[in-house]
């Protein structure tokens, strides 16, 4: 459980994770560039193991969530022939532990104020959507003008957008221009 005084150190190594991520894809864009020619003239160089061998590429896949069964398998013999008896048991300890997307989930069911006795978040959050699109459909009926055509098409967008926030993707924005 995060003591939420530490938000702001979670926060920041976050962003952080963030940032070594981007330098992974970045690296990898650079490789896409590399002949096979070029990459095996200093592949050498990375002796014994590759990051694809990496006991700490690994830890990574298993805190970013990457279940066993979805990993990329080395050689004949799966990843894990990679590893001595130690190492595997560092990986079998990680996979126990909760990924970064569980832990992110505890944290927001723990957050006050979205479901209580005097207060539903979900309740009020699909309340003011449903108020928001009525008002919507109303703008689009006093258009002044009198375009049928136009009408009919904003209407038709405004029947999308109340099918998706019905489905629960409560990602509408729509506007009248």
């Amino acid at each position: 459980i995060m003591d939420e005084k530490k938000m702001l150190v979670l926060v920041s190594r976050l962003n952080r994770v963030i940032a070594i991520l981007r330098l992974l894809v970045d690296q990898v864009a650079v490789l896409e560039t590399m002949a096979p020619q070029d990459f095996i003239e200093f592949r050498d160089l990375l002796a014994p193991a590759s990051g694809f061998q990496s006991l700490q590429f690994r830890i990574l896949e298993c805190r970013l969530g990457l279940a066993m069964h979805r990993r990329v398998q080395y050689g004949k013999h799966g990843f894990k022939a990679a590893f001595t008896a130690g190492e595997l048991q560092i990986l079998d300890e990680e996979q126990k532990k909760p990924t970064l997307l569980e832990l992110v989930q505890l944290w927001l069911e723990r957050t006050p104020g979205l479901e209580s006795n005097e207060f539903n978040f979900l309740q009020q959050y699909r309340d003011a959507v449903g108020k928001f699109l009525q008002a919507e459909k109303e703008s689009i009926k006093k258009q002044p003008g009198g375009n049928a055509e136009q009408e009919a098409e904003l209407l038709k967008s405004w029947e999308k957008d109340k099918v998706t926030a019905n489905n629960g993707q409560h990602s509408v924005c729509y506007c009248v221009v």
